[in-house]
């Protein structure tokens, strides 16, 4: 009594078995976007908290630059997810005037 989820009586549609190869790389390029920002954004916060917990060590001054190390490396961790971000931005419009030069390449001949 092994079914399948395509074989349930009254479903009305398929599931598609594979996905169009462009879109599952547009997919997987979105995701490992999503990752490297949220380890920069954790990376920065970190290091800049350690070396803050450091610096408190030291001086002796616990939790004070401890705290400020860690808000300026969640301020640093934007700044840089902001810069990616306009980059990103940038490459897309670049290369959606690449696709519409290349549309109309295509029609006018």
């Amino acid at each position: 009594m092994s079914r399948t989820f395509d074989s349930v009586q009254g479903v009305t549609y398929r599931m598609p078995r594979t996905a169009d190869p462009a879109t599952q790389q547009a997919m997987w390029r979105g995701a490992g976007d999503a990752w490297t920002w949220v380890s920069e954004l954790l990376t920065a916060t970190a290091v800049w908290g350690a070396i803050g917990f450091g610096l408190d060590r030291w001086l002796g001054t616990w939790p004070i630059l401890f705290a400020i190390g860690a808000v300026m490396g969640h301020g640093a961790g934007i700044y840089m997810l902001f810069r990616r971000s306009s980059v990103m931005s940038a490459r897309a419009r670049t290369a959606r005037a690449e696709r519409a030069a290349s549309m109309r390449n295509q029609l006018s001949r």
